[in-house]
């Protein structure tokens, strides 16, 4: 077993099995021309290769950080030859991330870094090998014992092969917790709970000398699983005079559509909801499958027309889903709003235009033969004029004559 920890029932100082820790743990890169030559110190105590932090994220379901629904978790590490057994609680208060060395400095009294107190103990070692043991790097390297990275990688990947990573007792999946609503009810809550181990490695430098600090890092994510709700919405809409209220059937369920509720209606019969968010708490749910084979009508269409106070309409259906993601009193959901659309259209009847008379182009006098142009005289008009005189005159010369021979005789 590579880990030495005072969590696992030991009644060591931790500071005593840190101590122990770093003369393992330092990794010694001598520079030949600038290239490394990975090391690291032997000790025959030696059982601690590696730190330790345990951390959780909390995400919604589109993968964004999240509030956590509960104020701790319980994380267990199964045995293992890193550390053993090992339980510890992360919470709001650690910023749910524990640094186990770090804590366990803490509590023994110690106010730097664990990061400081690992460089600074890595340093003292420095000089110990470089003095008491010899002028050179060279020299002190007799004393190590050569890794690669990947190599010590290696070894701490094989100590933590036989490792499982519980939450509150359970292993990698669904893991659920009691949450409290806006109301202050109770639900139930779904996470989907996965980790991950990781192996990194801080390099830092000391009279020439490289060495890096190896750290084990299990990374806990519980992603929240929405609660999933259907939504059936029946709505219509107008072109042209809108009517105060029609009516709908929907698989034999009269439904009433008005100005009063918008001519919107949540669920597939007659309620009282005038929200989303009222049905998704109330309603009784229904079958996905189900909303895909609704139909319906228009009370008194026929022929895809309706008549309304008079009116007539063209009356046309069409349907189409969304889904997004919502808070319904406080609890997450992923919602599938299932539409169906029907749209009035006022059939307007033509109006008949007036048929107005063709106007008649009066045709051009045609002038006279014998009108004499610019002495605006017709010379028909004078010669029918003469004769008239003409005739004039002989009647009265006729009926002189008449009366002077009367006049004679007697």
């Amino acid at each position: 077993m590579l880990f030495s920890s005072a969590k696992k029932k030991c009644g060591k100082s931790v500071l005593r099995v840190l101590r122990v820790f770093v003369l393992a743990a330092v990794l010694f890169v001598s520079m030949f021309h600038n290239s490394y030559s990975v090391h690291a110190i032997a000790h025959p105590e030696v059982k601690t290769l590696a730190d330790l932090v345990i951390l959780k994220n909390w995400q919604d379901q589109e993968g964004n950080e999240a509030e956590a629904p509960v104020e701790s978790v319980t994380v267990m590490l199964t045995e293992n030859d890193l550390i053993g057994e090992l339980e510890v609680t992360l919470n709001s208060g650690n910023n749910w991330k524990l640094d186990l060395y770090a804590e366990e400095l803490s509590a023994e009294g110690y106010e730097g870094s664990f990061e400081e107190y690992m460089v600074s103990t890595f340093n003292d070692y420095i000089d110990m090998c470089l003095d008491e043991y010899g002028d050179t790097v060279e020299e002190a390297q007799r004393y190590t014992q050569s890794f690669t990275a990947d190599e010590y990688k290696t070894q701490l990947q094989e100590a933590t092969a036989s490792m499982t990573v519980l939450e509150d007792s359970k292993e990698e999946g669904i893991v659920t917790y009691t949450c409290t609503a806006e109301d202050g009810s109770e639900y139930e809550q779904e996470y989907e709970y996965t980790y991950e181990i990781r192996y990194e490695f801080t390099e830092y430098e000391y009279r020439g000398v490289h060495y890096f600090i190896p750290c084990v890092v299990i990374e806990l994510d519980n992603t929240l699983i929405p609660h999933e709700a259907d939504v059936p919405v029946i709505d219509k809409t107008w072109t042209g005079t809108e009517a105060e209220e029609t009516s709908v059937i929907c698989d034999d369920e009269t439904i009433v559509l008005n100005q009063d509720n918008g001519f919107v209606h949540y669920g597939l019969a007659e309620n009282d909801y005038t929200s989303a968010e009222e049905y998704i708490l109330n309603a009784e749910t229904v079958e996905t499958e189900a909303l895909c084979d609704v139909t319906v009508k228009e009370a008194g269409e026929e022929d895809g027309v309706v008549e309304i106070n008079g009116i007539k309409y063209n009356v046309t259906y069409s349907a189409d889903t969304e889904t997004v993601n919502e808070t319904v009193n406080g609890i997450p959901y992923t919602v599938t709003y299932y539409y169906y659309h029907v749209n009035n259209e006022e059939i307007v009847q033509p109006v008949p235009e007036e048929t107005a008379e063709p106007e008649t182009t009066p045709e051009p006098e045609t002038p006279s033969e014998t009108e004499t142009p610019g002495t605006g005289v017709n010379t028909a008009d004078t010669f029918s004029g003469g004769i008239f005189g003409g005739m004039m005159l002989a009647g009265a010369g006729l009926a002189a004559a008449t009366w002077f021979a009367l006049k004679k005789n007697d």
